[in-house]
């Protein structure tokens, strides 16, 4: 039962304490964008996406659907984004919150004053250079901040080995209306994800 479950824990810890975690289920969200003086401006809202429990849920990417499947869902989320950045006071700066929407409730993971993982690339891909936003910002230019809605769809995927080896990929990859870059050098050895920094690129 829980009870002995608490009990044996509590048992086994040194200082008799013990840390209970919630279980959400869900699906995992990232709200990107950039504060301008005091006002957050979201950029986008990216679906993450994972290699499932046989990789422990690493991250492999990122999907951005327009329209938004559901409208309801996509405020409850930009809103729970905004207020993390209003509440921890985050001005003139980029910003990232990971969100898990569950039970159409908007449960915040992390809050930062970064881009998520190559977001800044997806955003690009889709037209918006995040970067010149913030020079313009940083030299008081006016900044006219565009959002995603001239595309219907944009995914960015990370690159993993499936197997130890040597990699070797030099002109093995189709590029057509897509964007490939590499973390790793030809040459240099590959195996199994155990982690996001096990990336040997993205797409």
């Amino acid at each position: 039962s829980v009870l002995n479950q608490f009990l044996h824990a509590k048992g086994a810890s040194k200082n008799h304490k013990v840390v209970a975690e919630k279980y959400y289920d869900g699906s995992e969200y990232s709200v990107d964008g950039i504060v301008i003086d005091d006002t957050p401006i979201v950029l986008s809202i990216a679906k993450k996406n994972n290699l499932g429990k046989n990789f422990n849920f690493i991250m492999s990417g990122f999907s951005v659907d327009f329209p938004f499947k559901n409208e309801k869902e996509r405020c409850v989320i930009e809103k729970a984004g905004i207020e993390s950045v209003i509440s921890l006071g985050i001005s003139n700066s980029f910003f990232s919150v990971d969100i898990l929407l569950s039970d159409s409730k908007a449960v915040v993971l992390e809050c930062g004053v970064l881009l998520d993982c190559k977001v800044d690339r997806l955003l690009y891909f889709a037209g918006i250079d995040v970067y010149s936003f913030f020079v313009r910002m940083a030299t008081k230019l006016p900044v006219i901040t565009p959002r995603l809605s001239n595309i219907s769809s944009v995914a960015l995927s990370f690159i993993f080995s499936n197997k130890k080896g040597v990699l070797i990929h030099k002109n093995k990859f189709n590029t057509e209306n897509s964007v490939l870059e590499w973390e790793r050098n030809e040459g240099d050895t590959i195996h199994p994800p155990k982690s996001i920094s096990d990336t040997i690129g993205w797409v």
